[in-house]
């Protein structure tokens, strides 16, 4: 099979996704000021922030949602997909979750 590359982050949004793959913050008031710069970030793209959906912290699951709502629910949800099968019952939980909020309506 192909290995297929990924694409990067956009500069502005690398240190900020580290800072939050680190959870690099002191208080939930400086988390939120990191999500909110992110959310702020121009050229985002699903698989960037998906899997920030099958986190145990409920504010990254929003952020996450509320970014990947932005996208059409197939580009989404192919994102989310691959955390389905690679982690624990939990993130699968947050994942299915996920997919839900971010379906497509009607």
């Amino acid at each position: 099979m192909w290995s297929k590359r990924r694409r990067s982050a956009p500069p502005e949004a690398r240190a900020l996704l580290q800072k939050i793959r680190a959870k690099g913050w002191k208080n939930e008031t400086e988390r939120d000021d990191v999500l909110r710069k992110l959310a702020a970030v121009a050229g985002l793209e699903p698989e960037d922030v998906a899997w920030m959906a099958a986190e145990s912290d409920a504010a990254l699951r929003q952020a996450s949602v509320a970014t990947l709502q932005k996208f059409p629910f197939e580009t989404a949800s192919a994102a989310m997909f691959p955390y389905l099968a690679a982690h624990g019952d939990v993130a699968r939980r947050n994942i299915s979750a996920a997919v839900e909020l971010v379906g497509p309506v009607g």
